[in-house]
């Protein structure tokens, strides 16, 4: 699993594709990533980059400070 750290939050990121690149935003509260896959096919023209919004999916909820 792919993380990164966007003020103390870690956030999931999954990254493919090559060319230029897209951020995929999911919708709504208590989506993820995952309704977003059926665009995965684009990956051969672009690189994606799928996350998962703070609090939703694989993401963390708050900053532990």
């Amino acid at each position: 699993m792919t993380t990164i750290s966007i003020r103390g939050v870690s956030l999931f990121v999954d990254v493919v594709g090559h060319g230029y690149p897209l951020v995929l935003m999911h919708g709504g509260p208590g989506l993820d990533h995952i309704s977003l896959l059926d665009l995965r096919p684009l990956a051969d023209q672009f690189t994606l980059i799928f996350y998962d919004h703070r609090c939703n999916g694989r993401s963390g909820e708050r900053s532990r400070r």
